[in-house]
């Protein structure tokens, strides 16, 4: 989706009308193919194909105010499985893992699972499915 920017002269220029390299910038820039401020733990729906990209950015973190956020970018997206980890620490004896599956085909991102694993004086105290880990925004770039 192309972005417009205001002139010194009050006129507005699309970025999709503008090249670098011969990309259009707005490609340059990226192309934002999902946003949702509140996140995901479902599927995602992008409004492309992955495929018309050379590489995907996704955003995600843990959900329930942690601020633990994190981003992967993913060269030749298409029919990729991606693993997505955050490591959060939560005081300074425990620290959690958590990672996440995501299978890349077309427009939609597929969640396969997602683990967290807690440990304790470098003892592993937990290790269990969770659904906390949310997607927020997904980048394309040609």
């Amino acid at each position: 989706m192309a972005k417009s920017y205001k002139l010194k002269d009050g006129n507005y220029i699309d970025s999709g009308s503008i090249s670098h390299n011969r990309k259009k910038l707005n490609e340059v820039l990226g192309i934002t193919l999902y946003e949702d401020p509140q996140g995901t733990n479902a599927n995602v729906t992008l409004s492309e194909s992955a495929e018309n990209f050379d590489y995907l950015e996704i955003y995600f973190a843990r959900h329930g105010g942690f601020n633990t956020f994190s981003s992967v970018k993913i060269f030749n997206p298409h029919e990729k499985h991606i693993d997505l980890s955050l490591v959060h620490s939560s005081n300074s004896e425990t620290m959690q893992i958590i990672g996440g599956r995501v299978l890349i085909n077309g427009t939609l991102l597929t969640r396969e699972n997602t683990t967290l694993v807690q440990i304790n004086n470098l003892t592993v105290i937990s290790h269990i499915d969770y659904t906390d880990l949310y997607i927020f925004k997904v980048i394309g770039y040609k």
